[in-house]
């Protein structure tokens, strides 16, 4: 399967790349900066900004994008950051998914809680 990654970089991301990756998959990670390899695509979720054909020729797309729960204090700014960082990622992903011709499949998993040590 191509599997596209919102948020490959973060806590989960880095542990389910190389899962899919050890399965077989053809992964892409989406970046906000300027991309480093062709496993990467850049996107601007903030803004809507994504590679159209890239999500039309997903079998699946995965959503964990977010700013870092892990940043404290948290102050008012920043807890509506945490906000727009994962509605925005999702409304970006989501859109670009149901303009397909045929959608990929779509897992969206950006909490705001705490994960713990272990992540198994």
């Amino acid at each position: 399967m191509h599997v596209v990654v919102g948020g490959a970089s973060g806590f989960l991301g880095r542990a389910l790349v190389p899962h899919l990756r050890a399965q077989g998959h053809e992964v892409t990670r989406l970046v906000r900066g300027e991309g480093h390899g062709p496993d990467e695509s850049r996107w601007d979720p903030a803004a809507g900004r994504i590679d159209q054909v890239l999500i039309d020729r997903a079998d699946a797309v995965v959503g964990l994008s977010g700013a870092s729960i892990a940043r404290w204090p948290r102050t008012r700014s920043y807890q509506r950051e945490l906000l727009a960082s994962r509605v925005d990622s999702t409304a970006t992903l989501a859109r670009a998914i149901a303009r397909s011709p045929e959608p990929a499949a779509f897992l969206s998993g950006s909490a705001m809680g705490v994960y713990g040590q272990d992540r198994g």
